[in-house]
């Protein structure tokens, strides 16, 4: 286990980041949040915003916030989205405008919420649910469509140095997250706050913190190890991690707030980006990017599972999906048959009536595997 200055320190910098988002505001900057990892966050750093990953504030209270504005049958993501804007609370009160990427009816209807309710200025990219030439070219269209909006709207142009820059630091905090997930003693509590601050930091100064931050490595001897693999996890929904961590399990934490949100800076490791469209090459990375369950085919995703499965002698699975979101939930019979090792499937809300019956399903699995 790591010692508790680790801990501290990973708290510290949350809590340092977050301090100079707001005095980044104080001095006249924008910050620009996103729903989804699907539109890169480099492209937001190329006009000067500051890029965030709006994958926190999500509680009981911001669920029902939210679904008392839009139907009670929404994900309890998209409830806790509208609850916090409306109450402009944490990260989504220091939000000066939205890029939506709309991968399904319900994320449409919260973008379009979020716009009604605040008055925030949004941006959206429609996000194709097929893997074909033509989805390519279009969401290609589609992203170069918001980068126009997004030049009118700010009175700037796009810098392609500043994105690049930011492109290739993220890609080397990717690479360290990565190594740290497969190689070190941190606990799967400590690992989800890192892959949050991925999400939120400061590049250049994520990369400094990483560099100071000593970790030891995971010993050779045999402890269980799953896959977590869903819906989105945010900030505060640690219950899941926090039981695994408990119960002495090593988690791979593969949801698109996890690695997830690591893969497009897999794919792009060779990427260079020398006599072309940088935005267009960030858009292409997007898109072919093998974590998002709804585009069809999805079998790079299984792929994908079955690698980490193998590579990193996992025993089991554990699906986490948002109770009313159908995207991974009904994946459940299929990764049964196809992942060879135990799946474990858990549908979801916020509330925190669900903490006893998670433990009472999750427990027998740890028994099994």
């Amino acid at each position: 286990m790591p010692s508790d200055k680790t801990e501290k320190n990973i708290d510290g910098f949350l809590v340092a980041e977050i301090s100079a988002i707001r005095k980044y505001r104080e001095n006249g900057g924008l910050v620009s949040g996103c729903l989804c990892r699907h539109f890169p966050p480099e492209i937001l750093a190329g006009f000067g915003l500051w890029p965030l990953r709006l994958a926190s504030g999500a509680d009981f209270n911001s669920e029902r916030r939210g679904g008392q504005i839009i139907r009670p049958d929404a994900c309890s993501y998209c409830k806790s989205v509208i609850g916090c804007f409306k109450s402009k609370t944490g990260l989504h009160g220091m939000t000066d405008l939205l890029v939506g990427v709309i991968t399904c009816d319900m994320m449409r209807r919260t973008i379009d919420t979020v716009e009604a309710e605040t008055g925030m200025p949004v941006f959206r990219v429609n996000m194709p649910a097929t893997r074909s030439a033509n989805a390519e070219s279009y969401f290609v269209m589609e992203v170069g469509r918001a980068v126009e909006e997004l030049e009118r709207f700010l009175h700037r142009s796009f810098d392609a140095a500043k994105c690049i820059a930011c492109f290739n630091a993220r890609k080397k905090i990717s690479g360290i997250l990565g190594d740290i997930v497969a190689n070190s003693k941190l606990p799967p509590v400590l690992t989800h706050k890192l892959f949050h601050l991925f999400s939120i930091a400061r590049p250049e100064e994520m990369l400094l913190f990483l560099g100071n931050l000593k970790l030891k490595k995971a010993s050779a001897g045999k402890c269980r190890k799953v896959v977590l693999t869903g819906s989105a996890l945010c900030l505060e929904d640690v219950f899941l991690t926090g039981l695994l961590q408990e119960k002495g399990v090593s988690v791979v934490p593969f949801y698109c707030t996890g690695l997830g949100a690591t893969e497009i800076y897999k794919s792009g490791k060779n990427m260079k980006f020398q006599g072309g469209d940088v935005v267009e090459g960030l858009a292409l990375l997007s898109f072919n990017s093998n974590i998002c369950i709804r585009q069809r085919p999805n079998i790079a995703v299984y792929d994908r599972l079955r690698e980490i499965i193998r590579s990193e002698k996992c025993d089991g699975v554990i699906l986490k999906s948002l109770k009313f979101c159908d995207l991974w939930f009904t994946e459940k019979e299929r990764m049964k048959q196809e992942l060879g090792v135990p799946v474990l499937v858990l549908d979801t809300t916020y509330s925190g009536s669900e903490r006893e019956r998670i433990r009472n399903r999750v427990e027998p699995f740890l028994e099994m595997i």
